[in-house]
C-alpha cells in the first residue's frame, strides 16, 4: 500500500531536477565505450554506463565467453577496470589479496596481500571493490587493511589497518566498503569515536579530518559526494543512521535515521539535483530526503511585492564581506551578526513599456558568493549550487519578457553561505535587447537585506515508505523513476520494483527474474540473480520485459543457518559492462562475455 509522502513540495522538486547540476565523486572517469569503469557502481556510482553498440537479445546460453579466470579466491569483491586491467579483490588460503588480470585475455598479472583472511557465516573473504584513481589502487579489505598500490605492479603505496587507527572494531560480516576519492582525499567510514566518517590524504594515508560528534559503527554501504546549496558533502549510510559530512572539514551538515535498519544497511545512496534517495531492507524500508529546501524561517512570503521589509537593512550592491570589489565599488559591507549565515536580498524595478511590448531578450548576470538563487515576481529564473568565488559575471541567464510589467517588479535573492566562511558578495544586472541603460543596474543602491534561515544541519524528509527495501542488489534511477530489487532472506517478499522518484508512488511491481543486482548499460538493464541466472530485460514505467537469459551458475538458496566455509555462495558480486564485455563473478572464477554487436 502506498504512504502518503510527507511535506512534498512538487514545484520545487521539478525546478530542482530541471536546474540543479548533479555532482559526481571527482574521482570518477569520462564514462564511454573504451572499458574504464575505475570505481564501485561505475564512473559516476550511479550503477549506469554509457556504453553503446551492445547486443539487444543474446543467443540461447547466452553470449560467447571470451575468457574464463581462475584464481581470485574467496570473496565478494567487485572489479575495477581501466587502462586495459581488471582489479578485484579475494582470499586465497589465509590471505587476503588485491588481483590485477589482463582484460583481454584474463591473465593474472600480479596479486599482493592485504591482510588475513576473513570469516563469516555468508562467506568470507573481501567484499568492496578497488578504486583506481590515476596511476594508484585503493583497497579496503575485510579485515581492516586500507591500502594505496601502484596500478602498473602492484606496489605498495602506504597501508594500516583502520580499526586499529581509528580504534574501532569490525562490523558482523566484514566491512565492505568501497573507499570514495575526493579530490585529494581518500573517504571511508571505519566507525569508532569521532571516526564515523573520516578523511585521508590520499597520497600519504595522513588523517584530514575526522567526523566530530559522529560516532556510529561502520555500515555496507559506500558512499557518494555532492555540491548541494554551495556545500560538498560527503553522504555516507553507516550503522545507524545516513550523515551528510562535509568535504571541507568534516563538520555533520545533516543526520537522518528513519530508513536505518540496525542490521546491515548495504543500498549505495542516489542523488538527483538536491535531493537524496536512502533504502534498506529488514523492514526499513526507503525515504527521500530535500537537502537544500528553503525552511519555514524563510518561506514564499518575502518573494511577494507587498511583503513589509521595513526592518532589513538598506544598501547599495555589491553587499557582502570579505571581498575587496565591495570596497572599490564603494558598496555595503553587511554587520557582523550577520557574517556566515545566509543572505536575503530585495528591491523593487520597472521596465520601460516599449521593451515589454517589443519582447525585448532579457539577460540577468549575477555576480555571488557562495551560490544565489534569484527569482523574479515571484518566479525563479536563476539557481546555481556551485561553490565559488564571485565573479563579473559568475553567469548569465535569459529572463522570459512575459513575467515582467512596467511596474512593481521585485527581484528577491537568496545567497547560501557556509558557517564560518570569510566572504559573501552579491551583485547583479538586469539588461534588455536595444534598451541604453540597464534595467538594474549593477553596483547600483536601492537593496535591502538581511539574514536568512540557515537550510545546512537538517534534511527535510519528502516521503518514507516501506514499499521499496533494497537489501544489497542496488537501485538505479532514470527518467524520474527509481527501479530495484525490495526484499532481503525471505524470499516471500521478493519483487523488483518501479518507483515514482518524486513522489514515492509504485507505479507497479513484479517478480522479474529474482532477487538481483543491477546496472544499466543502453537501454537495458543487466541482472543477476543470487542463484546465478544472468538476464537482460528492458524495464521501464510501462513493465518489466525479460529479453535474455542464462544460467551463469546453478546455486541452490542458503539456509537460514548461514554458509560454511567450503560450501558453494551465492551470486552477490554486482555484474560490470565495460568495454563491450560483461565481466560476472563466481567467488574464485571471473568470467568474460562478449556483448558487442559490432
Amino acid at each position: 500500500m502506498f504512504s502518503p509522502s510527507i511535506d512534498i513540495e512538487p514545484r520545487r522538486f521539478f525546478l530542482a531536477l530541471c536546474f540543479a547540476a548533479i555532482f559526481f565523486p571527482r574521482a570518477a572517469l569520462e564514462a564511454d565505450s573504451s572499458g574504464e569503469w575505475p570505481q564501485w557502481r561505475g564512473p559516476n556510482r550511479d550503477g549506469k554506463s554509457t556504453e553503446t553498440g551492445l547486443l539487444k537479445e543474446w543467443p540461447e546460453g547466452g553470449p560467447k565467453l571470451l575468457w574464463k579466470a581462475e584464481g581470485a579466491g574467496t570473496g565478494y569483491s567487485g572489479f575495477s577496470i581501466s587502462d586495459g586491467r581488471l582489479y578485484t579483490m579475494g582470499s586465497l588460503e589465509s590471505e587476503e589479496k588485491l588481483h590485477a588480470f589482463e582484460v583481454a585475455t584474463g591473465k593474472l598479472l600480479w596479486s599482493v596481500k592485504l591482510g588475513d583472511h576473513f570469516k563469516s557465516n555468508r562467506g568470507g573473504g573481501p567484499r568492496g571493490t578497488p578504486t583506481l584513481v590515476d596511476d594508484v589502487v585503493y583497497t579496503l579489505g575485510t579485515s581492516g587493511l586500507l591500502g594505496c598500490f601502484k596500478a602498473v605492479d602492484g606496489a605498495e603505496v602506504w597501508k594500516f589497518n583502520v580499526f586499529e587507527q581509528f580504534d574501532s572494531k569490525n562490523i558482523n560480516w566484514g566491512i565492505a566498503e568501497s573507499v570514495l576519492i575526493e579530490g585529494d582525499l581518500l573517504i571511508c567510514g571505519p566507525g569508532g569515536e569521532d571516526s564515523a566518517v573520516v578523511a585521508l590524504n590520499r597520497k600519504t594515508g595522513e588523517t584530514v579530518w575526522t567526523s566530530k560528534g559522529q560516532s556510529d559503527r561502520a555500515g555496507y554501504a559506500s558512499a557518494v559526494a555532492a555540491t548541494i546549496a554551495g556545500k560538498r558533502q560527503v553522504i555516507h549510510f553507516n550503522h545507524r543512521a545516513a550523515l551528510g559530512i562535509s568535504v571541507a572539514d568534516g563538520s555533520t551538515l545533516w543526520r537522518y535515521t528513519r530508513v536505518n535498519n540496525g542490521i546491515a544497511n548495504c543500498a549505495t545512496p542516489v542523488v538527483v539535483g538536491d535531493h537524496v534517495f536512502l533504502t534498506s531492507d529488514y523492514g526499513a524500508g526507503c525515504a527521500l530526503l530535500n537537502l537544500n529546501y528553503i525552511p519555514k524561517g524563510d518561506g514564499n512570503e518575502w518573494l511577494k511585492l507587498d511583503f513589509v521589509d521595513a526592518k532589513w537593512t538598506p544598501g547599495k550592491a555589491p553587499v557582502g564581506y570579505g571581498e575587496s570589489a565591495i570596497g572599490e565599488k564603494e558598496g555595503t559591507i553587511v554587520g557582523e551578526g550577520l557574517m556566515g549565515k545566509p543572505l536575503l536580498f530585495r528591491r523593487t524595478f520597472a521596465v520601460a513599456q516599449e521593451l515589454i511590448d517589443s519582447k525585448a531578450a532579457f539577460k540577468l548576470s549575477v555576480a555571488s558568493d557562495n551560490s544565489a538563487t534569484v527569482w523574479i515576481n515571484g518566479q525563479e529564473v536563476d539557481k546555481e549550487d556551485v561553490d565559488h568565488e564571485p565573479l563579473y559575471w559568475n553567469r548569465t541567464v535569459e529572463v522570459a519578457a512575459e513575467i515582467l510589467k512596467k511596474e512593481g517588479n521585485l527581484i528577491a535573492v537568496r545567497v547560501n553561505n557556509n558557517g564560518g566562511s570569510s566572504d559573501a558578495f552579491l551583485d547583479l544586472q538586469l539588461d534588455a535587447e536595444g534598451a541604453p541603460a540597464p534595467v538594474i543596474a549593477a553596483s547600483s543602491d536601492g537593496w535591502k537585506y538581511t539574514v536568512g534561515a540557515v537550510t545546512s544541519g537538517a534534511a527535510k524528509q519528502v516521503y518514507s515508505n516501506k514499499d521499496l527495501q533494497n537489501h544489497h542488489g542496488g537501485v538505479i534511477y532514470l527518467d524520474g523513476k527509481i527501479y530495484g530489487h525490495s526484499g532481503g532472506n525471505s524470499t516471500l517478499r521478493h519483487k523488483f520494483v518501479c518507483m515514482d522518484f518524486k513522489t514515492g508512488k509504485v507505479l507497479w511491481e513484479g517478480k522479474g527474474l529474482g532477487k538481483c543486482s543491477i546496472v544499466w548499460a543502453e537501454e537495458m538493464f543487466y541482472c543477476l540473480t543470487e542463484d546465478g541466472k544472468m538476464g537482460i530485460a528492458k524495464i521501464s514505467p510501462a513493465g518489466y520485459e525479460l529479453v535474455s537469459s542464462f544460467v551463469f551458475k546453478k546455486y541452490k538458496r542458503f539456509k537460514t543457518g548461514g554458509i560454511r566455509e567450503g560450501e558453494p555462495k551465492p551470486c552477490w558480486t554486482h555484474p560490470v559492462v565495460a568495454g563491450g564485455k560483461l565481466f560476472l563473478r563466481d567467488q574464485g572464477n571471473i568470467s568474460c562475455y562478449d556483448i558487442s554487436a559490432k
